[in-house]
């Protein structure tokens, strides 16, 4: 078993990470039907306003350089990147508990 502090930190950090899925499908949710809604300009709630700003950006495509560039050592970069990863553990057994019984009971 790891130490207490370490598992009480995977087990928090797993638990926001559910969390944080759980309001990003939310938020995209909720966008999506602003959006939907075609509001113009800023708009307010009670207490949050909004405003909807669109534009266009140029990005460019590696895919459509020919193969011998993309292939030359030259024009690549490495990286170090650390991934953590959590995921959630199965659920323990149920517990059940055992009541012991002297089966040999003082006799009189």
């Amino acid at each position: 078993m790891p130490d207490p502090i370490l598992a009480s930190m995977i087990d928090e950090l797993g638990a926001l990470r559910a969390l944080t899925t759980q309001l990003k499908a939310r938020e995209a949710l909720l966008r999506d039907r602003i959006l939907a809604m075609r509001p113009n300009g800023t708009v307010s709630g009670q207490t949050y306003g909004l405003t909807i700003h669109r534009s266009t950006h140029r990005r460019f495509d590696r895919r459509r350089l020919p193969d011998e560039v993309q292939a030359d050592p030259d024009y690549w970069v490495e990286r170090d990147v650390t991934k953590v990863k959590t995921e959630p553990l199965p659920a323990p057994p149920e517990q059940t508990d055992v009541i012991e019984r002297d089966m040999h009971q003082n006799r009189k």
